[in-house]
């Protein structure tokens, strides 16, 4: 019965993990976009949500 509660929190929580790397990524790929486009003041917003998401993320705070 623990095994089957401890797997199943595994699970929970690689779902939300993944769940925020699409938003991570989704944001870097955006703020890049905007930067081709020499829309900086956008794309630093879109790196700022993708820190917002994952403070650790070295791309967004490298492009940010």
């Amino acid at each position: 019965m623990k095994y089957s509660i401890v797997i199943l929190l595994l699970m929970a929580s690689s779902s939300v993990s993944f769940g925020q790397t699409e938003v991570v990524q989704k944001a870097i790929q955006t703020g890049n976009e905007l930067y081709k486009q020499q829309q900086f003041d956008q794309a630093a917003t879109e790196y700022d949500k993708a820190l917002k998401a994952d403070p650790a993320n070295a791309t967004a705070k490298f492009n940010r």
